[in-house]
């Protein structure tokens, strides 16, 4: 009788948790942050379709996919990350 009465307790306490994200004040999806992408965008016609950028090959940029897609990836080149050189 014990261990029925565990498992009644186990299972309303799991289903009173259920209930938390319902009461006012939670959390609720609000699309914040596509309305905050959208403030941002200088150019809204960006927001359904975006442009390329200007003086950029899309020949070395599909390359560069297609050499990660083959697990093949090219080594990134040396920098300093001194300050001040």
């Amino acid at each position: 009788m014990f261990r029925l009465s565990s498992a009644t307790l186990l299972a309303a306490l799991a289903v009173a948790g259920c209930t938390e994200v319902d009461r006012y004040g939670t959390w609720q999806p609000t699309e914040a942050n596509a309305r905050n992408i959208a403030v941002m965008a200088a150019n809204k016609r960006d927001l359904i379709r975006g442009r390329g950028a200007a003086g950029s090959d899309p020949v070395e940029s599909a390359s560069a996919v297609v050499h990660l897609w083959e697990g093949t990836p090219h080594a990134l080149p040396v920098t300093s990350s001194k300050a001040g050189s």
